[in-house]
This record gives C-alpha cells, sequence and structure tokens, in this order.
C-alpha cells in the first residue's frame, strides 16, 4: 500500500523541505519503489509526498504528487473500481484524455468535473489528500469501509495529513497527549470504538465513507456514504439471483487483481476459497499466480481446516502454503521485546512471527485477498426479516418465508409453536440480551470509568434497535458498521509491521455489500445459502456441505496454559496511573485468573508505553529497516 502525506500552511510559510523528504523516507517502508515530493502553493507553503509501491497494471507509469490542470495536485493509496464506466462518465462530463488514464488521474479528472461531490460516485479502495490551489483547499477523503486510513492533525496554522499515524508526529508541532477514552476503550474492547479518533488527542482520523475538506479557517466533515437500507428484492428465481451473485463476485475480484499474482488467504470454508475460484478464472496462468496461504494448528488444539483447504487446492490447481501456529500464536517472551505498533494492540502477543509470515506472504505477492465479510452480510435475522414482510402485508411472501424457514430447521420454534406463536414474537418485538457486551476490568480506574462513562459504553444496542439503521437487517447492518473492523484493517496495513504489501477484501466492495443488503434472509442468508449454492460443482462437495465451523478450543489459552505463562512486571507503571487502580495490577499465572485477555490488554499497554518511551517520538521504519532513499524534489511549475 502507497504511503503518502500533506503539510499545509495556511499562514503563507513555507514549508520545511527538510520534512518533507524526512517524511519520505519514514515512507520508505510502504513505497520502495519510488519516494517523490511536491512543493508548490503561492509562497512554496503546500507540501505533498508520496512512496510508491505498484499494485495495479497501470501503477508503473503513475508517478504522484501529480496532477492533469496544475491547478489541483493529489497524492494518496487510490485504487478505482468500474473504470471503464467512470470514463464513459467523464467522458460525457467532456474530459479529455481520460482513455488512458491512471487512477489517480481519474480521480483528478473527476474532481475538475464534479468537486468533491465526485467521491459520491466514485469506486475502489483509497486514501488521499488533495490540494486545490485556485480554492486554496486541502481535501482527503477514505474508501466506504475505511480500509484504508487517513490520519489528520490541525494545528494553529498548518494542516498535517498521511496514511501513517507516525508520519503525522514527524511534524515539530504535533501534539503527544493522549487520548483518555481511545486507551479506555482498548483496554476493554481491544479496540478503539470512535472511529474519527486516535490514541492521540490532536490527531484524528477520517471515518468510513468521509471526506474532510481544509481551508485557512474552516474544517468540514461531510459523511459521502453509509450502508445503504433498501427494501428486500423479491419475486426473483433462484437461477437469478445465483447468477447476479456470481456476476457481482467476479466483478469484485477482477477489479482487485490488475496485478501479476494473487496470494490469497485460504480457510477450509466457504468465504476464501469461492475468491479463490473466481480468482483462478481471471488471473492469468493461475496454476502460478494464484497462491494460497492456509493456517493452522498440529497438536495445540484440534483443527481440520488444513485438510479442508488442502481439498479447495487440489480441486482449483491453487498451490497451497500451510504455516502452523502452535508455538507463535503466544510468544511468551513478547513483553521483554522492542516492538512498537503505532497505537495499542494485542498483536504483540506474536509480533515477530506475524512479522515474518506478511514478509513471507508480501515476498510471494504484492497483493493478498482476505475473505472476510459473508458472516456479517449473511447474518440470519430470520426473525426480523418475517416481522417486515409481516409490517408491510406482504401476506404472500411471509407464507413462504415461514414455509421455507420451518423445512430447513425442524427443531425451530415455527414447528413447536406454530405460526401464530411466531407473528405474535415478531410483532411483540422480543429480543434477546444483546451479545457482545462487555464488563469492566477489576483493575480500571474507577475515577476514569465514572468520568468517561465507560459502562455505558459497554453495553451495544440490542439487536433490532432503531439505532443500528436499518429495518430488517439490524444483526448485519451492526456488524457491518462495527469499528472491529478497524482492528482488523489495521493489522493488515504496513505501519503495523514495516512491511509493504497490500491486503484487498473482496467481499467489502460496495456493489456486493448492496446486494448482501437487499438479499432476502430466508432462505439465502441460512447458513450462507447463496454461497453454498453458487458454488456447486466448483468446490468440493465436502467443503460446501461443511457447516460453519468455529476452533475446536482458544488456542491462545491453550499455550498460555501449556507454558505457565505469568504475567510480566510492568515496565511503564508511572505512566500507567490514571488508567489502574494502585495496587490492582494482575500478577500470577495467566491461565489460572479469569479475564486474561483483558489482563493481557493491560501489559500490551504497558508495553507500548515503555517501547514509545524508548524511541522517543515513536515507531521509525527508516531507522528500524536502515532504509535510505533519495527522493524525487518536486517544484511547481508555474509556467503550466
Amino acid at each position: 500500500m502507497s504511503g503518502f502525506a500533506a503539510v499545509v500552511n495556511f499562514d503563507g510559510e513555507p514549508v520545511d523541505r527538510a520534512l518533507l523528504e524526512r517524511m519520505a523516507r519514514h515512507l520508505a517502508f510502504r513505497g520502495p519503489d519510488e519516494q517523490r515530493v511536491w512543493v508548490g502553493g503561492w509562497n512554496q507553503n503546500v507540501g505533498l509526498v508520496h512512496a510508491k509501491f505498484a499494485t495495479t497494471d497501470d501503477g508503473e507509469r503513475e508517478h504522484q504528487p501529480l496532477s492533469v490542470d496544475a491547478n489541483a495536485w493529489i497524492t494518496g493509496h487510490i485504487r478505482v473500481d468500474a473504470r471503464a464506466e467512470l470514463r464513459d462518465r467523464l467522458a460525457g462530463r467532456g474530459r479529455q484524455g481520460v482513455a488512458q488514464a491512471t487512477d489517480a488521474e481519474l480521480l483528478l479528472h473527476a474532481y475538475a468535473a464534479s468537486g468533491t461531490g465526485c467521491v459520491d460516485h466514485l469506486l475502489g479502495d483509497f486514501g488521499f489528500a488533495l490540494w486545490d490551489d485556485e480554492s486554496q483547499l486541502l481535501w482527503c477523503a477514505t474508501d466506504h469501509m475505511g480500509i484504508r486510513p487517513v490520519f489528520h492533525e490541525r494545528q494553529r496554522h498548518a494542516v498535517v495529513v498521511s496514511n501513517t499515524l507516525d508520519c503525522v508526529r514527524l511534524h515539530p508541532k504535533s501534539d503527544s497527549r493522549l487520548n483518555e477514552l481511545a486507551i479506555a476503550d482498548f483496554l476493554v474492547h481491544d479496540v478503539n470504538l470512535d472511529s474519527t479518533s486516535t490514541v492521540y488527542a490532536s490527531i484524528g482520523r477520517v471515518g468510513p465513507g468521509c471526506s474532510l475538506s481544509f481551508r485557512k479557517d474552516d474544517t468540514t466533515a461531510r459523511t459521502y456514504w453509509e450502508l445503504p437500507a433498501e427494501d428486500p428484492v423479491l419475486g426473483r428465481k433462484p437461477d437469478e439471483v445465483i447468477g447476479e451473485f456470481r456476476h457481482l463476485l467476479e466483478q469484485a475480484v477482477s477489479d482487485r487483481t490488475r496485478t501479476g499474482r494473487i496470494a490469497i488467504y485460504l480457510s477450509g470454508g466457504l468465504d476464501s476459497p469461492a475468491l479463490a475460484a473466481s480468482a483462478v478464472q481471471i488471473v492469468p496462468d493461475a496454476h502460478r499466480n494464484v497462491i494460497g496461504y492456509s493456517f493452522g494448528f498440529r497438536h495445540l488444539i484440534h483443527d481440520d481446516e488444513a485438510h479442508y483447504a488442502g481439498m479447495v487446492g487440489d480441486r482449483l490447481g491453487v498451490r497451497i502454503r500451510y504455516r502452523y501456529l502452535d508455538d507463535t500464536c503466544f510468544d511468551p517472551l513478547w513483553h521483554d521485546k522492542p516492538t512498537t505498533t503505532p497505537e495499542p494492540s494485542t498483536s504483540v502477543w506474536s509480533f515477530e512471527s506475524d512479522r515474518a509470515l506478511h514478509r513471507d506472504v508480501a515476498g510471494t505477492a504484492r497483493v493478498a485477498f482476505y475473505g472476510e465479510g459473508p458472516d456479517n452480510a449473511l447474518a440470519y435475522d430470520w426473525e426480523a426479516y418475517l416481522g417486515h414482510l409481516i409490517r408491510r402485508r406482504q401476506w404472500l411472501e411471509a407464507a413462504k418465508a415461514v414455509r421455507n424457514h420451518a423445512s430447513a430447521d425442524r427443531e425451530s420454534p415455527v414447528l413447536k409453536a406454530g405460526a401464530a406463536w411466531l407473528t405474535r414474537k415478531v410483532r411483540s418485538g422480543a429480543r434477546s440480551t444483546p451479545a457482545g457486551a462487555a464488563t469492566l476490568p477489576a483493575w480500571l480506574n474507577r475515577t476514569l470509568a465514572s468520568r468517561l462513562d465507560l459502562a455505558r459504553r459497554c453495553v451495544p444496542a440490542p439487536p433490532g434497535s432503531t439505532k443500528s439503521g436499518h429495518p430488517w437487517r439490524s444483526r448485519t447492518y451492526e456488524s457491518l458498521k462495527s469499528n472491529l473492523w478497524r482492528r482488523l484493517f489495521d493489522r493488515f496495513d504496513p505501519a503495523m509491521y514495516g512491511v509493504p504489501g497490500e491486503v484487498r477484501h473482496p467481499y467489502l466492495d460496495v456493489r456486493l455489500l448492496r446486494f448482501f443488503l437487499t438479499l432476502p434472509v430466508i432462505p439465502w442468508c441460512r447458513n450462507k445459502a447463496i454461497l453454498r449454492e453458487a458454488m456447486k460443482g466448483i468446490l468440493p462437495d465436502a467443503v460446501i456441505a461443511r457447516k460453519k465451523t468455529p476452533l475446536s478450543a482458544d488456542p491462545i489459552q491453550a499455550r498460555v496454559r501449556m507454558l505457565s505463562y505469568r504475567y510480566p512486571r510492568p515496565r511503564a507503571e508511572p505512566m500507567l496511573t490514571g488508567f489502574v487502580e494502585p495496587g490492582m495490577i494482575p500478577d500470577g499465572r495467566a491461565g489460572e485468573s479469569a479475564g486474561y485477555y483483558e489482563n493481557l490488554r493491560l501489559f500490551a499497554l504497558d508495553h507500548w508505553f515503555a517501547c514509545r518511551s524508548a524511541s522517543g517520538r515513536g515507531c521509525d521504519h527508516e531507522r528500524d529497516t536502515g532504509t535510505s532513499v533519495a527522493c524525487d524534489i518536486m517544484r511547481e511549475d508555474t509556467s503550466a
């Protein structure tokens, strides 16, 4: 994933070129192919930085920062989907030269045609910063699901933007004050629940489907996209539904395979094998250029993922590299190693083995696919769905759904209590206790918990509540909007391990998500029936028939107990003051205590504090890897 940064001094002070060059060197771990700096503005007060990591068929000939009109300049990580449709639309708006335009050039043409509203019609994965010299505007945005991060800090007269948190912090006036709520969220939930903040109080993050506009005296945030909440599309024949899904999946995979080789994190379930099945039909010489990575356990817990993944590989002709995690899922010496992550993270428990894996995958292919999405998008919200049909008086569809649900589940309440019971239950809006509610750790500082009202943040909205924003897919909607996605995206981001690479998520394609969210829950979401039907005759029958199979046991808990692992001694105990009750830091053997996950998060925070203190301003991959790069310093050509 390419790296980028922007610095704008709205008071007209010339940007510090030495700072821009340092940012370029820092970002070289993201973009080893090329690092470039552009300086412009009426008084050389604007600086853009780009570190290229080419992952598309036209990436080699794209050199950012760039402009198509000498007015708007862009830097970013930009991958555009549905490019043919976008080119046709732009040509219809009178834009010239779009036929051979790269992704970043297409975005610039779209901006020239529609201003900041162009992002409303943009598809793909992207995070970018765009400087409009005529309007004196710095505009940045991230993609619909927030896969590609964009961080920003507004100082008195300056704005700093980057897709790398520590790059923002390189600015000499960056504020290092911590965000107490973000740290508390990590300790309780393992993720910051606010999608627009970071662990630093003054550094924000552009939320999913959002953009930010910076002017001299104004900052404007705008949400350009939200998950759709539409009625189910009813009355279609099964073949039509399956055909549309196959087409959309092929579209999503094809748009993400504009590269020579693809690695796939391959499980023995349905989701990632379906991606592999599509990829082998699209990628040239697929038996060489589609490579699977399968993960499992040999002895720590019972696990047959590798067996089923092997069946998929044999059927599709995909080579698989197996990685067994018995001895690496938890490193007992993690707390003593100088591993620094941009924000507090439980990834430090297995940091070295994870980094080695990322290096292995990146050495195989620049782009990897991850199959997360269908478990969330195809949640079986059958009660809410039936309730919606009944409230809309769509009696025939409701009757069909009841029959289908009952015939599929012989133990369902439909047969036990009858359709009348079901109707009363749906209409009454009966709900179970919300799942996923967290509890506050016993050691958490009580004053902090009270001041931040942390107990309230532990209770999620009940399923089907109006807060979800969807009348009949509440579980799906809440799951897809959860900030837990941020944890997933961050763990695949190169900033976590300092390894260049790009992970793509085809199931989070906006076109596929819209299809999933208008799909009749019954029958298509029960046990992910749409995937099973679509993959018949393509994947092995045993894989298609296999039910969702969670791990037989918690491998981290098993390893912690096997090692008789003891909690470490804190290394930054004074910095924990304010987050932990005095004398309440846990000790003893982790496997013998309740809540050992939350306890380990406390020590992960202690580790983060200690490593940050030792390394000064933070993790600098330029220093860690010994990278030395020469930057191409560009200056605005005022004659254009």
